[in-house]
């Protein structure tokens, strides 16, 4: 049973579950033109028709039967599946502190960017996206900036972007990678004198490789020569120098194949920073 087949029978019975919601089974491209198969439930009444990704479901073997009822648990618990006030998107001033910025690819096609390439990022882009968690009627999540929201808020994209950037370096962090490991479990006298390696991501842990570029003079100030590891769209590594390029290269296209979330990479790049110069 394919994807689509998949899908296709989880609808039918999400239609027999919920009989007045109007259900159709969705293709969602996202990032790095990975594309996801899901659900969408329109209830009767609604203005607001949630899409529920099937992909981990279907790849862990989950019966169509138990994915309808997890559909039908969602729906009856979720409250923001019923009608929203759409306006909040609507008002530019309502938007303004729920605009943030990611870190993209710069293969992804998106309306509304701007290159990474000032900061030294040549092959990344810079896209506005509006935060709805935390919005009364929404349900937690983002959406992304497109031409038709500029339009409606009469705003450019410079205008966008640099919002977006300003409130997303207010919530930017950086910290040793060894707060997050335990180095007792890789060393027996717990002791690490490896390359310093710190993480950047922010608060949300929510596209927060983008705090990478208010950080950038920071990192020059605690690391000599350093390496920027794209791990994620979540979060980036810079790392002292301590092998080959080419090793290191090697390194991050072997965990973007075996273990990032295709959907999540940012890049098979590094890019290299000496503290004496200045991008």
């Amino acid at each position: 049973m394919t994807i689509k087949e998949y899908a296709e029978e989880v609808r039918k019975l999400v239609e027999q579950l919920i009989p007045n919601a109007t259900v159709t089974v969705m293709e969602i491209p996202k990032n790095n033109g990975v594309i996801y198969t899901g659900v969408n439930v329109r209830g009767k009444g609604s203005n607001l028709a949630p899409t529920l990704y099937l992909d981990s479901q279907y790849e862990s073997n989950v019966a169509p039967g138990d994915a309808a009822q997890n559909i039908l648990d969602f729906i009856t618990k979720d409250k923001s599946t019923r009608n929203v006030d759409m306006n909040f998107l609507m008002n530019f001033e309502n938007v303004k502190e729920k605009l943030r910025a990611k870190l993209l690819n710069a293969s992804n096609k998106v309306e509304v960017f701007r290159s990474a390439k000032r900061y030294g990022f040549d092959d990344l882009i810079i896209v506005p996206y509006v935060t709805v968690g935390g919005v009364p009627g929404f349900p937690s999540g983002s959406i992304t900036v497109n031409n038709q929201f500029l339009e409606i808020w009469n705003a450019t994209a410079k205008e966008v972007i640099d919002i977006g950037l300003k409130n997303s370096k207010k919530e930017a962090r950086v910290r040793d990678l060894l707060e997050y490991i335990d180095s007792s479990m890789f060393f027996s006298d717990g002791s690490y004198d490896g390359p310093r390696m710190l993480v950047i991501n922010n608060t949300t842990d929510h596209y927060g490789a983008i705090s990478v570029l208010g950080k950038i003079g920071y990192l020059r100030r605690e690391l000599k020569d350093f390496y920027i590891i794209p791990s994620s769209v979540h979060e980036v590594i810079a790392v002292e120098n301590f092998g080959s390029e080419d090793y290191i290269k090697m390194m991050v296209k072997e965990v973007n194949e075996s273990v990032v979330v295709p959907a999540e990479k940012l890049s098979d790049n590094i890019y290299h920073f000496k503290r004496e110069e200045r991008r």
